[in-house]
């Protein structure tokens, strides 16, 4: 099901799932906000452990909006 909505001046209208893009642009939004974090952007730990560590250390910081 296509979540990203169609051009407009597209010969044939196709539908869009309108709850689901809010769901993609939140997930989208809040990764833009965990590379702000150059530890998490460029990937520096050895173990997928401590990546996911530094990612739960991230989230929460970051302000909920």
């Amino acid at each position: 099901m296509p979540v990203i909505p169609p051009k407009r001046n597209r010969a044939a209208s196709r539908g869009r799932g309108r709850e689901m893009y809010k769901w993609r642009h939140q997930t989208e939004s809040f990764l833009a906000r965990i590379k702000e974090f150059r530890a998490v952007a460029t990937r520096h730990d050895r173990t997928d452990e401590s990546f996911a560590a530094g990612i739960h250390l991230v989230a929460g910081v970051i302000p909920a909006t």
